[in-house]
């Protein structure tokens, strides 16, 4: 997982996607058992990022720019509780034809990446 994870990270797709589908495929899981561990992976990824990063400076200027962040991170926040309540709301197989049509949805972002 963390080989696909990492892969993934580097498209510019992220980790998530691409773990919910190996935990489906491989571990044999269900896509909303699948969903909630990757969201905690992700989570505690980006946390991780975000400890590390904090007193990393380039040129003198901070790679995490706070103000930015202050932004976004509550948007994202909003967006994965949304994603957990739908989590609990709708039947596997809706969630399955969601992160498929995500998936088809990235396929042309990642391909032009390689290309």
């Amino acid at each position: 997982m963390m080989v696909v994870a990492g892969l993934s990270s580097l498209a510019g797709l992220g980790g998530g996607g691409p773990n919910v589908v190996v935990m489906i495929l491989f571990f044999d899981m269900l896509p909303k058992n699948a969903t909630l561990i990757s969201f905690a992976c992700v989570f505690g990824a980006s946390f991780g990022n975000v400890i590390n990063q904090m007193q990393t400076a380039l040129n003198n200027e901070p790679i995490v720019h706070y103000n930015y962040a202050f932004v976004i991170l509550p948007i994202m926040f909003m967006g994965a509780l949304i994603g957990v309540f739908l989590n609990k709301l709708l039947p596997s197989f809706v969630l399955m034809l969601i992160i498929v049509g995500v998936a088809f949805n990235s396929l042309p972002k990642i391909y032009g990446r390689f290309v």
